[in-house]
């Protein structure tokens, strides 16, 4: 949260991580912020706040899936 200090209009812009930064926390507290973030999230991250769906694990290497998450 440190870097972004300096940032005059959040809103203008959109931060990207990759998964050794990203975690909810992260994603959420940048949006109170007014950033727009997006980011891959290890497993091992979400605290089961948002759990892997059964049909998502059987789905081959590189599928997505998107949740926007309340502020």
């Amino acid at each position: 949260m440190r870097l972004t200090e300096n940032f005059v209009k959040p809103s203008s812009y959109t931060l990207y991580f990759d998964n050794f930064f990203a975690s909810i926390d992260l994603l959420k507290s940048l949006g109170e912020e007014g950033f727009g973030a997006t980011g891959t999230i290890r497993e091992n991250r979400i605290n089961h706040e948002y759990p892997l769906e059964e049909s998502m694990r059987k789905k081959e290497s590189g599928l997505s899936d998107c949740i926007l998450p309340e502020l």
